[in-house]
Parts: structure tokens; sequence; C-alpha cells
């Protein structure tokens, strides 16, 4: 159980990640949804990461995944490894989310890091590049994308 269980955990983050990328490049940089004007704000915007709009949309679909995931749970289908993968999406999403907005945080606490310094760096290239590098926690996406770039 513990392998088959720590697969599906990575292949989820894997499908997280991949969902991530393609939504911040065909979606939030595309009038596809309507969330390019809002999206451009925040490319806009000082450091302070004014905006707000993708966190709206994400949360949407979140929220849409957890009513089927209940819905499966009352029909009684629910298992462990759809819980696992529930809780997999969720802490993905808001690690994704709390470490973006820590990116446009001068003064954030993580700065103090080499890691973290080196990671902000590589996402303040698609604020000066807005068709590269659309991942937040991990380029793999951008890499097999095409649309990596390193920090100059």
């Amino acid at each position: 159980d513990y392998a088959r269980h720590s697969t599906l955990v990575m292949a989820t983050i894997v499908l997280v990640e991949v969902f991530g990328y393609l939504w911040h490049r065909f979606a939030a940089h595309s009038e596809l949804l309507g969330v390019e004007t809002t999206h451009d704000t925040h490319h806009q915007a000082s450091m302070a990461h004014q905006a707000d709009e993708d966190f709206i949309w994400l949360m949407c679909l979140i929220v849409a995944f957890e009513v089927a995931m209940i819905h499966l749970l009352q029909m009684g289908r629910w298992t462990r490894e759809l819980g696992l993968i529930t809780a997999t999406v969720v802490l993905i999403f808001y690690w994704n989310w709390w470490l973006h907005a820590c990116f446009h945080d001068e003064s954030h606490w993580l700065n103090n890091f080499s890691w973290f310094q080196r990671e902000r760096e590589r996402h303040l290239v698609h604020h000066q590049e807005p068709d590269k590098n659309f991942s937040i926690a991990s380029h793999f996406m951008d890499r097999w994308g095409g649309t990596w770039q390193a920090p100059a």
C-alpha cells in the first residue's frame, strides 16, 4: 500500500504542476476565460501582488473538484486513493499560491534563503518576459514546453 500510495501522490503532484502550467500559459495569458486583463494587472502591478484573479478562478476549480469528491463519498465510492489525490491537489495548490505571494514580497523572511532567492529570480523572469517561465514551484514544464529562460 505504501508504494502504491506514494506513487499516487507523486503522480498527482506532477499532474497538478502540468495543469498549473497549462492554466497559466493558455488561460491566464489568453482571452480564453476572460482572465487575461486582470492577470495583466498582476504583471503591471508593483511587487505587492495586487491582483488576485487567478486565486478566484482556481478556487472555483478546487471547489468543483471537492464537490465531485463529496459526491463520490455520498455514493460510497470514496477511497483512500481519492482522499490522497484530494489532499495532494489542495496542498500543492496552496503551496504554489503561497510561494507565489512570497515571491512578490521583497521583505518576506524566505528571502534569507538562497534557494528562495534563486526561485524568485526564476519567477521574476516571467514578469519581464511574459511568454517565459510560467511555472511557479518547479520549472520542468517550462523546460518541456519550451518556455524556460534562466535569469540573467
